[in-house]
């Protein structure tokens, strides 16, 4: 049995985790700690992370995957054990004080790694037309140690849905539109969620509650035009950009906007999108640090251990 089906087994075995729950696991064993210095973003495959149906930007099949993404100015992130939620673990991100610094964990449609493709943004695809997601939230933690009570809302942990258009292809001025945002600490979705305590985790249904979204460029819709970080809500910006536009990542991370610490940490990630041209997806994706090789005989044996009663009482 290879390392990636052990682990698997082991998990499945004695880890309580969400219904419909695929397994993200870290790059390295005990946790993983991705940083890049420079200004410019940087990307990183896990390695083993689950993969989705999606197609490439000529409409041919393709796989969505996990990475670390967008990560400058020494922004961290990384899946490992320091703020375990329903397992062993969580994707920390950390950023120190300093301005456009950022960091966050992406499921994104056909990316490409950017440590290998150096200059590259990290994904070309889609999952679907906006108009298809069904079902958006996340659970999310923040170190009041490290806020001295004076966050601003762009640093609570965020949860983005990146568009683009048909028109010009990606990466074209005409094509890319940009992020819609859920900041859980704006004003306007605070009336929603209400003020997040620190050092405790929270379930977001970002769905579920019509989340307001802020979009990160001025988007022109008819005869209007939303400048950047205009609020609302989920349902309102598909009602304009369901049918014309369409989904190449889902994210959750801390933005570019702040001058101070932060650490904190995402878990089940929730993402449903109706079937359409691609089978349905229906997943909440859950982070775990690859275990010590000791801790990994004692799952493998724990597992064992569970199928040889069942069979007994069988």
């Amino acid at each position: 049995m290879n390392i990636k089906r052990l682990i698997a087994v082991a998990f499945a075995a004695i880890v309580v985790v969400p219904a419909f729950a695929q397994t993200v696991f870290s790059n390295n064993v005990g946790g993983d700690s991705f940083t890049h210095a420079g200004i410019n973003t940087q990307s990183q495959d896990l390695v083993n992370s689950p993969t989705a149906p999606v197609v490439n930007l000529q409409g041919q099949p393709a796989v969505a995957r996990w990475q670390y993404d967008d990560v400058r100015n020494s922004g961290t992130v990384g899946i490992d054990t320091t703020y375990a939620r329903s397992g062993n673990g969580s994707a920390r991100i950390t950023t120190p004080i300093g301005s456009s610094t950022q960091a966050s964990i992406a499921f994104t449609a056909n990316p490409t790694d950017s440590v290998t493709n150096p200059g590259d943004k990290g994904f070309g695809g889609s999952f679907a037309t906006f108009g298809s997601l069904t079902g958006w939230g996340y659970d999310i933690y923040r170190n009041e140690a490290y806020d001295n009570n004076n966050l601003p809302a762009s640093l609570q942990m965020v949860a983005r849905v990146e568009l683009f258009t048909a028109a010009g292809g990606f990466g074209s001025a005409s094509g890319y539109l940009g992020n819609l945002i859920f900041i859980p600490d704006a004003a306007q979705n605070v009336s929603l969620v209400g003020t997040l305590a620190d050092d405790t985790w929270h379930t977001i249904d970002i769905f579920a509650i019509d989340g307001y979204l802020a979009n990160s460029r001025a988007l022109t819709i008819g005869a209007t035009t939303f400048s950047a970080f205009s609020y609302r809500r989920l349902s309102e910006w598909q009602a304009d950009l369901g049918l014309s536009t369409f989904m190449s990542q889902f994210n959750a991370g801390v933005g570019s906007h702040s001058n101070q610490y932060f650490d904190g940490a995402v878990d089940n990630y929730r993402i449903n999108i109706a079937a359409g041209a691609l089978p349905a997806l229906n997943a909440t994706y859950n982070f775990e640090a690859v275990p010590e090789p000791a801790t990994m005989s004692i799952l493998a044996l724990a597992a064992a251990l569970k199928r040889r009663k069942a069979k007994k009482n069988a």
